[in-house]
Parts: C-alpha cells; sequence; structure tokens
C-alpha cells in the first residue's frame, strides 16, 4: 500500500490522506517535541527527521513509532538511543564509514544514507558491507546491507530507495498545499505530478507515470538497464560518473546474495536427504 510522506502539520492534509499510512518529516529542530502528540494521528507509521547536529537525537522521547534521523555528521560520541532510532549519516563525508560502524558496534540501529545527490564512496562502502559479513557480534546489521539481505529473496528486489522511504512505487511525497511528488528530489526541485485536491485523485495514476520512466532507461539502452543492481537501485546513480563503481558494488552484494541463497538451498537438500 502506498504511504504518503507530509512535512506539514496542516490537518486538512491530513485528512484527505487518512485512509492511506503517513510518514512525518521533521526538518525544523522546535518540532521535535510534537513528535509525542503528532505520532497519536491516526495512521502515522513513521517519522523522519533532518538534522545537520546530533545532539537534539537525545531530546526525542517518543519510544513507540519508529524515528528515522538523518545527519550531515556527527560532533560527539552516541553511545546508546532507543531501540525504535535508527541514525543515518550521510554518504559524502568519508569519516561517516568509520562513525556508522562505531555506532553499530555500541548496538544502535545505523546506517549509510544512499541518495541521488550525495558522493558516495564505493571503496568504503564495500569495506563496510565486508565488515558486517565478517562480524557476527552486531546486534543490528548497519543499512542498507540489512535491508537487501533481508529482502532479497522476495519475488522482487528490494529497492534500495525503500531503506529511506523514497521509493517512488511505496511513497509519494506532499507538501503545503497539497502538491504530490514521487521522490524528495522532485519535491525539493517543485516538480509536482498532482495536487491532493484533484478531482478524481488517483494514485494508481500516479503511480504508472512513474513505471513509464523507469521502462525509459531500457528504451534508451541506458547503461543502468543492463546492470545486475538495477533492481536494487532503479537508476538512483545514473547521473554520475561513479556508475562503474556502484555497478562493481552491486555485483559484489548481488554476488554474495546469491551465495547466501545457494548455502541455504544445499543445507535443505542436505536435511531432507538426513531425514529420509
Amino acid at each position: 500500500m502506498i504511504k504518503f510522506i507530509v512535512n506539514t502539520f496542516n490537518k486538512n492534509i491530513f485528512e484527505k490522506i487518512q485512509n492511506f499510512p503517513i510518514i512525518l518529516r521533521i526538518s525544523d529542530i522546535k518540532n521535535i517535541s510534537t513528535i509525542n502528540y503528532e505520532s497519536n494521528i491516526k495512521n502515522v507509521a513513521k517519522v523522519l527527521i533532518t538534522l545537520d547536529s546530533d545532539s537534539p537525537i537525545l531530546k526525542i522521547e517518543n519510544d513507540k513509532i519508529p524515528v528515522d534521523v538523518y545527519l550531515r555528521k556527527i560532533t560527539s560520541l552516541i553511545k546508546q538511543l532507543p531501540s525504535n532510532i535508527t541514525v543515518f549519516l550521510h554518504s559524502d563525508l568519508d569519516e561517516n564509514y568509520l562513525k556508522v560502524q562505531k555506532l553499530a558496534e555500541s548496538g544502535i540501529r545505523c546506517g549509510i544514507f544512499l541518495n541521488k545527490t550525495d558522493e558516495v564512496n564505493w571503496d568504503r562502502l564495500s569495506k563496510l558491507f565486508n565488515y558486517c559479513q565478517y562480524n557476527n557480534n552486531l546486534m543490528h546489521l548497519i543499512e542498507p546491507f540489512n535491508s537487501l539481505i533481508n529482502y532479497y529473496c522476495k519475488p522482487l528486489l528490494y529497492n534500495v530507495n525503500s531503506i529511506y522511504c523514497n521509493n517512488p512505487d511505496e511513497y509519494l511525497h506532499i507538501n503545503d498545499n497539497g502538491d504530490i511528488a514521487i521522490s524528495l528530489e522532485d519535491m525539493y526541485n517543485s516538480h509536482f505530478t498532482v495536487n491532493i485536491n484533484s478531482t478524481p485523485f488517483l494514485v494508481d495514476k500516479i503511480l504508472e507515470q512513474n513505471r513509464i520512466k523507469d521502462n525509459s532507461f531500457f528504451l534508451t539502452r541506458h547503461r543502468c538497464s543492463n546492470c545486475i543492481g538495477w533492481g536494487m537501485c532503479k537508476g538512483i546513480f545514473s547521473g554520475r560518473n561513479a556508475t562503474e563503481n556502484c555497478r562493481l558494488f552491486f555485483k559484489e552484494i548481488t554476488g554474495y546474495l546469491n551465495d547466501q541463497i545457494e548455502r541455504l538451498a544445499k543445507s535443505k537438500v542436505t536435511n531432507e536427504n538426513n531425514n529420509i
């Protein structure tokens, strides 16, 4: 079911989308104190917080609803957070890869935030993935590896954008005026698909437009269309010179996941033979 991401406390907007799960996006520190109240609104499934500083994290008191906190960088050592909070650090700072590792070692849910605008150090990301593979002491696997591993065996490959609530097949973004965008980038660039007050308001029509956009990768024979990681990223890094680097990364991670699936299959056959 489609979910709506809202960055407003406009009650009229909430009424319009009351039949859909709602994700609250907060970027103003002053609004953090409202989480306890707003999260009681019907259908709120998660809260997304975008901050420059890590100090306000300690002010989050609500422990009943999942909260994803996106930080540019960490300035202080965080040793403990409630289990409902996941901390995402931006990929464009090399220091963040090590800091995510330290957060994970402290038992904090965390991950690297991959998106269209930030540069990615693919070598450090690959090393972080290898660290997760061989470290059995982590309480929680680091994102995006955790979700990719857990959902890889689903009929459709898991889209890495879903981890960050930015997959157009699952999430739509809505502003104060009720304008709807199919991605966070489109929201920032004021590229809207429709207004929620349009009659009739058809979610399926919006999703179909997004599928047409995906198909264009194949119709134009874009270099992303023959990448083994297409199902995971859907061209999120298509506008960069680093395409070959991301291709190698997704080749590595899919190779690992396929090996895991093969091992599980062989183990299942062995167990069945032993039971005969």
